[in-house]
């Protein structure tokens, strides 16, 4: 991801913040926060760029450990995103005690939504972030109308194939500079 950023730097490519996943494997690494910000500064990589995304099964393994390593990075300046949000048991007081910036709602929710033509627990979501200060991302938008219906929900981003398949680095340095 550093390297990605910094070649989108030299190039003179619009840049755009990248989301990395970390693993329950990952926040077994004492030094997990430390190992981050010293790559992204061996790069030259404002750490505003390096989105660092978890998953509720990662935090769930070791909360105080997670907890604290994510308090670490965003002290450092890194953003927090919570993955796929809805997908399992989404433990609601875990949303009170971590440092997030951005809940990203899984697919899932906007398919089930879709299919059942009832986007009340995706609207309650988005506002339930919003009420907590979040940015929402809701992945797996496919059509116009999702993209439309999320819109106007009140949601910040919206990720998936309506917008892009995912895409080859040429692919997307074009896709960019469109």
């Amino acid at each position: 991801a550093c390297f990605e950023l910094k070649h989108c730097i030299d190039e003179g490519l619009p840049v755009v913040p990248i989301s990395v996943n970390a693993s329950r494997i990952d926040f077994d690494v004492p030094d997990l926060p430390q190992q981050i910000a010293d790559l992204a500064d061996r790069y030259g990589i404002d750490h505003s760029l390096l989105h660092i995304e978890l998953t509720e099964t990662a935090y769930s393994d070791n909360p105080e450990a997670v907890t604290q390593m994510l308090f670490s990075l965003k002290e450092m300046g890194f953003s927090i995103e919570l993955d796929d949000f809805g997908a399992g048991y989404s433990s609601l007081v875990s949303l009170n005690m971590l440092p997030l910036d951005v809940m990203k709602l899984d697919m899932s929710m906007i398919h089930q939504a879709t299919e059942l033509g009832d986007f009340r627990i995706v609207e309650s979501t988005i506002k339930l972030a919003q009420i907590l200060g979040l940015k929402t991302v809701v992945e797996g938008v496919e059509t116009a109308e999702e993209a439309q219906k999320v819109k106007e929900m009140g949601c910040d981003l919206i990720q998936g194939y309506y917008y892009s398949k995912p895409l080859r680095r040429e692919e997307f340095e074009e896709y960019l500079t469109r």
